[in-house]
């Protein structure tokens, strides 16, 4: 993405009764859904379905013509302009292009309240967001994250099988390989689980591309991958099987969800698989797809911005929702600023919100758990929140990696770590398979050594488990996404921003994992409604700023002359 230069100076509902929402293709079992899924081979054609998708929407606007936003909504919620627009769109597909705190689930809320007699299902990130949704949406409307939609039609199958992950230690266990290789192996079936691929070919090894393989370890690589993926789907298998594998073998089958619309939130994080469930769904059913393309934040996990490719169709319909009433201008103008110097964005946030004083009670988001461990050491755990409960944050774990590092094995609990019979086996495991969770674990023993055991203890105790209760909430900017505080602060583990001016300077543009953290600054500052306290690199980046623009104004003039003085070829 080229970089620009900086433009001048943002009623109570009925209980969801379980649908059965979509029609499986004929023939039972894994085999059937396989040869089901080379038959259809996901055709992700943005052409060919254009075709039927102008077609229907002739017919959806004529269904639609009669829409009107109820006068009871008009009166419970006061929506803007913008939101009215996308609430009386009559297009087939509508795409709601929206920033940080501008009501999109609001909205979304208004725009099925308007159509009370079609049955639509509104897909979401996770499993908080649907059960919030469910108390927000309209009896007419069915609430489901994709998973659990997968989930109940083949998922719960492989309910005894079922793993959060596939570890490279258990890869290399089960495989017989040597930790680098599982490595690897795991990122490839990660890779083909989230793209529209019936079977695992060369492009997945494109998330190894900086492990340094030999052309040998390539094809080892992609062998194994493609020899473990016929396992895990070969009858009476017994290896193991993530939410992503089932939902990989449902939408496999080609899946009809049966309703007339289709609400997506969040299309800015939309995988390629759940992108090709939702364009297979538009012969028959019209879409609202609404999101925030700064908020994009789980790319690592193989996430696309599904709005982009809905832009491309003919047929649809693209609104604006540049007001926020989350936060006031003070946290506007940041982001502002960081989107249009490091993205090029040109759409102001306008913060109609209020801003105020940092209060007696915040919040901390960090870029890494290990940021919040040492937050709470700092504090001895006292008056802290952990959001979602400190169990969840896996501080177990950091005592097991202490016992290896004080050769204490006999005190390992965890089965995972079980397997490590040293410390230097251990970082040599970290090290060659870069599992990002060991890498912080030896982070925290090699700081903190014999006081771990304590510290943990010290922490787990004085959890505060009410939020009310707390002076301070804990939690990462991942798990932040969705969420808002009074006051916010962003950990000082969160470092990107004179690299990603290097990175302008030299290439015109930033890299895709940069952007990923431009995005990830963007959703931790604007989770805060009255104040943010910046981390001590954004402060410093602000300070400096007249003189990075200037800086990255001439390395783009460089860029360009040097690109017009090239001689043709």
């Amino acid at each position: 993405m080229a970089i620009l230069p900086p433009p001048p100076g943002s009623a109570k509902p009925a209980a969801v009764a379980r649908p059965q929402p979509a029609e499986q293709s004929g023939g039972g079992g894994t085999a059937a859904l396989i040869e089901r899924a080379r038959t259809l081979r996901f055709q992700f054609d943005q052409k060919a379905r254009a075709q039927s998708v102008v077609f229907q929407a002739a017919r959806a606007a004529a269904d639609a013509a009669a829409v009107t936003t109820p006068g009871a909504a008009r009166r419970t919620v006061k929506y803007d302009e913008n939101q009215q627009q996308l609430i009386d769109a009559k297009d087939h597909i509508v795409i709601g292009e929206a920033v940080a705190g501008s009501g999109k689930t609001t909205t979304a809320v208004g725009y099925a309240a308007a159509r009370p007699h079609e049955k639509m299902i509104y897909l979401c990130f996770g499993r908080a967001n649907a059960d919030e949704a469910r108390q927000r949406f309209p009896s007419n409307v069915d609430v489901f994250n994709v998973h659990s939609l997968a989930f109940n039609a083949i998922g719960h199958k492989f309910k005894d099988r079922l793993v959060k992950s596939w570890r490279p230690r258990d890869i290399a266990e089960q495989l017989g390989v040597a930790n680098r290789i599982a490595g690897c192996i795991g990122k490839t079936l990660a890779s083909f689980y989230s793209s529209v691929d019936s079977e695992i070919n060369e492009s997945h090894l494109a998330v190894v591309a900086d492990w340094g393989l030999t052309p040998l370890e390539e094809e080892l690589v992609l062998g194994h991958a493609r020899r473990a993926w016929q396992k895990i789907i070969a009858p009476g298998s017994t290896m193991p099987v993530t939410h992503d594998t089932y939902l990989k073998l449902w939408t496999m089958s080609g899946p009809r969800l049966n309703y007339a619309c289709m609400i997506l939130d969040e299309a800015q994080d939309t995988n390629p698989l759940t992108e090709q469930l939702v364009m297979a769904q538009l012969d028959h059913c019209r879409l609202l797809a609404i999101g925030d393309r700064h908020q994009s934040i789980f790319g690592f996990r193989g996430a696309t911005n599904a709005m982009q490719n809905l832009r491309a169709i003919e047929g649809s319909r693209v609104v604006t929702m540049p007001r926020t009433w989350r936060f006031g201008p003070r946290t506007a103008d940041v982001a502002n600023k960081i989107l249009q110097n490091l993205k090029g964005e040109s759409i102001e946030i306008l913060g109609m919100g209020k801003d105020t004083g940092w209060g007696r009670q915040s919040t901390l988001l960090t870029r890494t758990n290990s940021g919040l461990f040492e937050e709470a050491v700092s504090r001895q755990g006292r008056g802290v929140h952990w959001l979602g409960g400190v169990e969840n944050y896996n501080l177990d774990v950091i005592v097991d990696a202490y016992n290896i590092w004080a050769r204490s094995l006999h005190a390992v609990r965890a089965p995972f770590m079980k397997r490590f019979r040293s410390w230097s086996e251990f970082v040599d495991y970290s090290e060659s398979s870069r599992d990002a969770e060991t890498r912080m674990l030896i982070k925290v023993v090699e700081r903190h050594e014999h006081k771990i055991p304590q510290l943990v203890a010290q922490v787990k105790k004085n959890e505060v488990k009410d939020p009310a209760a707390a002076e301070l909430t804990l939690t990462t900017l991942h798990k932040s996404k969705g969420m808002e505080w009074d006051c916010v602060r962003i950990g000082n583990d969160f470092e990107f921003l004179f690299e990603a001016e290097k990175e302008i300077c030299e290439t015109g543009e930033l890299s895709k994992a940069t952007e990923q953290e431009v995005n990830l600054l963007y959703v931790g500052i604007t989770r805060a409604r009255g104040m943010c306290k910046l981390n001590d690199e954004t402060e410093q980046w602000l300070k400096e700023l007249p003189q990075l623009q200037a800086e990255r104004m001439r390395a783009i003039e460089l860029m360009n002359s040097a690109g017009t003085a090239r001689p043709a070829h």
